[in-house]
């Protein structure tokens, strides 16, 4: 089935989710098909969700109550997985599911829907038990979004550095761009998603580089996130802030 194919339900769970990931969880979802269904699950009536109400009404999900009657049972669990056999069994355009959770016990329910020939996406932080995410047929980690979010600290370039066996200091230079070198990477994978005059989506190009080598890392390059790749060589590269996302070009 095609992308463009696909009718996805989104299934919120706020117990396992950051409100500041929300608009970049349904631009990934969108990579995979068309979000015809945003539902989020958890009591609305405690204090810690009161924040919640209007950014989730921009973002057009349905708040789904699901009330706490005794502590330490989470009955936002069983709301969403409820949720979801009411939506496979009566629901037959919905031919994709994301479930939005680091919760294990959704493992089953994920089962239950590929068995019924429904595509099934994960998305959950770092932690999400193996079981979970291999029962997905795609899983993205949250984590991975961090370097999204706008308000990322600056990282500066390289300092100087004192050569250790003359006492003359020399600058580090950039790193020369030959053939399959880490910057050659970083170049062509802008190049490859270019869009005219504003540049390329910046996870566009993450995946990107993914492709042109599923090795690479922001660690492989030094830095903690992919921001910082970027940041650091400002003589390459250009990033521009958007309202949810970066842009980058290519410094000429």
């Amino acid at each position: 089935m095609e992308t463009k194919e696909k009718n996805i339900a989104i299934l919120l769970d706020t117990d396992n989710t950051q409100l500041e990931y929300l608009p970049l969880i349904i631009e990934e979802v969108r990579q995979y098909g068309n979000p015809i269904i945003k539902w989020a699950f958890g009591d609305w009536t405690t204090p810690q969700f009161s924040s919640w109400n209007v950014p989730l009404s921009h973002l057009t999900f349905r708040l789904i109550q699901s009330p706490t009657h005794v502590r330490g049972k989470n009955t936002t669990d069983i709301s969403l997985v409820i949720s979801a056999m009411e939506l496979l069994y009566t629901q037959s355009h919905i031919t994709g599911f994301c479930i939005v959770s680091s919760d294990s016990d959704f493992m089953q329910l994920a089962m239950k829907l590929i068995e019924n020939n429904k595509f099934v996406m994960g998305i959950g932080r770092k932690q999400t038990p193996t079981p979970f995410v291999n029962a997905c047929h795609v899983f993205k980690y949250i984590d991975d979004f961090a370097y999204l979010i706008p308000n990322v600290s600056p990282v500066e370039e390289p300092k100087p550095e004192v050569a250790p066996a003359t006492p003359k200091v020399e600058t580090l230079k950039p790193e020369p761009i030959t053939k399959n070198s880490k910057l050659d990477i970083l170049i062509q994978a802008v190049e490859n998603q270019m869009e005219g005059e504003r540049g390329a989506p910046f996870n566009s190009v993450v995946c990107e580089l993914k492709r042109l080598n599923p090795d690479f890392t922001p660690k492989s390059y030094g830095k903690e996130n992919y921001v910082s790749i970027f940041k650091s060589l400002p003589s390459y590269f250009q990033l521009i802030k958007g309202e949810n996302n970066y842009h980058i070009k290519l410094v000429k």
